[in-house]
């Protein structure tokens, strides 16, 4: 079970809402996070992204990885795949 790190009071979109840190897994590290409406850049990570939308109903939205864009509609289960070292970015219109 991962670790539940803020309330929905005090959320900051650039903290995890929940965390497999603290659990002691190896070759994988899971957060959880509720990212605003409208959209955000994110800045290059170390490590590979994998994000996988819970979202409950469909969002049509602007994504920017490095040089690459993708225009479309994003639905629960769908993934984006950010590769290490890689500036990204979305804008969501729902």
């Amino acid at each position: 079970m991962m670790v539940k790190t803020y309330s929905s009071t005090e959320r900051d979109p650039q903290q995890p809402i929940a965390s497999s840190q603290a659990l002691g897994w190896e070759s994988i590290f899971v957060q959880e996070f509720q990212h605003p409406p409208g959209g955000m850049e994110l800045q290059p990570e170390p490590e590979h992204i994998i994000v996988l939308s819970l979202g409950s109903k469909p969002n049509r939205i602007h994504q920017a990885f490095g040089d690459r864009h993708y225009t479309g509609l994003y639905r629960k289960g769908d993934l984006a795949i950010t590769p290490a070292g890689v500036k990204s970015g979305y804008q969501s219109e729902g």
